[in-house]
């Protein structure tokens, strides 16, 4: 059965997907639910407005692969990389140590977050994911509020 792609820019919840980037090729998390890159901020603005957010509150990243099922989900083998979109000619893989946000160990779980308060918001088009096992992965959700 297919997973479900949520690209409802509603909130408070947006489940982004799991993600199993091959090691050494990261995978932005808008991926799944904007393949095209239509609602990145340095993207052309379309005639219309496109179904996805552009600005998020919080993200959460699980370090979770594809079970054999069930159970569905099973614990990465070995790392997780949080990494940003390289700007000035880095790899932005797990390798680029200029670009890595957060390292996330297997079944672990890590949250960029800003204070909704302020009216600071991030955008998840910022933010790759890669591994350093293959088969591993990221369950990714982004929340609105």
């Amino acid at each position: 059965m297919a997973n479900s792609v949520m690209q409802d820019r509603q909130g408070p919840d947006w489940p982004l997907g799991l993600f199993a980037p091959t090691p050494g090729t990261p995978v932005n998390i808008m991926s799944l639910v904007d393949s095209a890159n239509a609602g990145a901020p340095n993207t052309a603005t379309a005639p219309t407005t496109p179904e996805y957010a552009n600005l998020v509150h919080k993200i959460t990243f699980w370090g979770v692969k594809a079970g054999a099922g069930p159970p569905s989900l099973a614990n990465n083998t070995g790392l997780l990389y949080i990494v940003r979109v390289p700007n000035s000619g880095g790899a932005g893989n797990a390798t680029d140590k200029g670009a890595i946000v957060a390292i996330v160990p297997a079944g672990g779980v890590y949250t960029i977050e800003v204070d909704s308060r302020t009216g600071t918001m991030l955008s998840p088009y910022r933010y790759l994911v890669d591994v350093d096992t293959a088969g591993d992965g990221a369950l990714v959700t982004a929340f609105v509020y």
